[in-house]
């Protein structure tokens, strides 16, 4: 994995002051792209994933810091409940260890982070087939064909859960989540934000 870059991208709700209690997980997504910078792969991880949690140390959201205590490794634990126990480390350890990639960046923000960062990012085009309605957020994309998109936008198509059309599941969400991410990449990559040995 020499020159490879492994992104690990986490999306909660885990914003400073948020009890850990309170914390959810909605996405889990690695983002690899090869030393030679020839292409984005994106793989998600499900939430409800049964996973072996390795030891880690005690994650407190409302400090954003660890504490010297422990929590032994775990089998059977769901993905999504790991970052309220152990952070942002754990997290990274517990993909490590299920995927055998060398994590070399972590991105964890809540929704709040994900639109100031659509927001500040160049606009991002995407092609969709058609439009992308959702029951309770409206009208994401009016219709198909290729659409630049708002910050707004941009959060609406990664965080919708009842699009018409879609199939029951995850699924649909997963895939628009990994379109969007490698739009982002791949147009980094573009305008060469990754070159080789950074």
């Amino acid at each position: 994995q020499s020159g490879d870059e492994n992104f690990l991208f986490v999306g909660t709700n885990a914003r400073v002051g948020v009890s850990n209690s309170s914390i959810t997980t909605d996405s889990v997504m690695v983002a690899h792209i090869p030393a030679d910078r020839s292409r984005v792969e994106v793989v998600s991880f499900p939430g409800n994933l049964a996973v072996t949690r390795p030891a880690c140390q005690t994650w407190d959201n409302a400090s954003s810091s660890y504490s010297s205590a422990a929590k032994p490794a775990q089998d059977g634990v769901r993905l999504d409940s790991i970052y309220a126990v152990g952070g942002p480390r754990c997290v990274t350890d517990t993909v490590q260890e299920l995927s055998g990639l060398r994590i070399n960046h972590f991105v964890g923000m809540d929704f709040q982070g994900f639109t100031d960062l659509a927001g500040a990012l160049p606009p991002i085009s995407l092609c969709t087939k058609g439009s992308v309605v959702d029951s309770q957020l409206g009208s994401i994309i009016p219709q198909g064909g290729m659409t630049t998109l708002t910050a707004q936008q941009a959060l609406n198509f990664v965080r919708a859960d009842h699009v018409q059309g879609d199939a029951p599941g995850q699924y649909a969400k997963i895939a628009r989540q990994q379109r969007f991410l490698a739009a982002v990449l791949r147009q980094g990559m573009d305008e060469g934000v990754f070159h080789e040995g950074d």
